[in-house]
């Protein structure tokens, strides 16, 4: 929660956080990636981030919408469940909302196992929306 609050408006720059390079926040790469994008970024970035999935909801639910296919539509209403509560929880837990429970952002954090997945379900929702 310090870090959080410590960029205020636009960060205190990439690479200068206090929290975040001094080892004070646990992580920082995985677990805590939406804190260090608050402090190093600040609210701008922090908003940015938040665009940016929102609008990767957004398509989603477009995509949902124009499915012809039953199928297809619960298979992308579950990739956008799937993608909100991780998105939920993760800032959930860095805001101190919720319990510790280590999901990565999705998209954002650094993991490998977590992107591929998460590419191979969009993959998979780019192609459910073409048929």
């Amino acid at each position: 929660m310090i870090t959080g609050g410590a960029g205020k408006f636009l960060g205190r720059g990439l690479g200068k956080g206090v929290q975040t390079q001094l080892s004070f926040l646990p992580e920082k790469q995985t677990d805590f990636i939406f804190a260090a994008i608050s402090e190093e970024m600040g609210f701008v970035g922090s908003f940015l981030t938040l665009l940016a999935l929102f609008i990767l909801f957004w398509r989603l639910t477009v995509f949902m919408g124009n499915a012809v296919n039953p199928q297809a539509r619960a298979y992308l209403a579950g990739i956008f469940v799937m993608l909100l509560v991780q998105s939920v929880i993760h800032i959930g837990m860095n805001m101190g909302l919720l319990p510790i429970t280590g999901i990565p952002l999705p998209l954002v954090s650094a993991g490998g196992s977590s992107l591929v997945s998460t590419m191979i379900a969009l993959g998979l929702a780019q192609g459910a929306r073409r048929r």
